[in-house]
């Protein structure tokens, strides 16, 4: 896939759809011809590698849309992380999918109480799959409708300009602060 930035260093605005070995071949980790200057491809390939992990984890027990944005699909030089989501129905997750994932690897969790602070990241504490991939990947349930997200579901945090809160596929759509629409990349088998 040929991807570009934007004048204003985003992708497109739509789903980007890459391997794990598109992803670390593509301008994100490179940077292309045009890299702005600091680009740190080695850095980006190193969180490329800890998503690695992570995504054959979550294919393991059996979700497959995964979708990665933040500042990491943008042409910010060194981005701290990889954010996104992955899709799963609720029921499944609660009964099955994350006691199956923390069996796999016990770092699955979106408690507050279990983020700690990093040297990285002192004032902002981080959870136990940030400290060790510095990638932070959250469940979206698929099953419960955008009108009651917010009440139902994990929550982003992230709001619209009328102050909405925002369901992950929809935050992750636009740049934080400038609301500017992006795109995201969903990774594929």
């Amino acid at each position: 896939m040929d991807l570009s930035f934007s004048e204003h260093g985003l992708l497109p605005p739509g789903t980007h759809r890459l391997t794990l070995e598109e992803l670390k071949e593509s301008i994100l980790v490179t940077g292309g011809f045009q890299k702005p200057d600091g680009w740190d491809a080695y850095w980006r390939y190193q969180l490329v590698e800890g998503l690695e992990v992570m995504v054959r984890q979550l294919w393991e027990v059996g979700y497959e849309k995964i979708f990665i944005d933040g500042s990491f699909v943008e042409n910010k030089p060194h981005p701290n992380d990889i954010d996104g989501y992955f899709e799963c129905p609720v029921i499944d997750f609660v009964k099955r999918g994350q006691d199956t994932l923390n069996e796999i690897e016990p770092i699955w969790t979106w408690n507050w109480r279990e983020r700690k602070p990093h040297p990285d990241s002192p004032h902002k504490p981080q959870l136990p799959m940030w400290h060790k991939y510095r990638v932070e990947l959250y469940p979206h349930y698929t099953d419960i409708p955008n009108d009651l997200y917010g009440f139902f579901s994990n929550r982003t945090g992230l709001r619209d300009p009328e102050g909405k809160e925002l369901p992950f596929p929809d935050a992750f759509r636009l740049q934080r602060g400038t609301y500017r629409e992006k795109g995201i990349v969903q990774i594929i088998r």
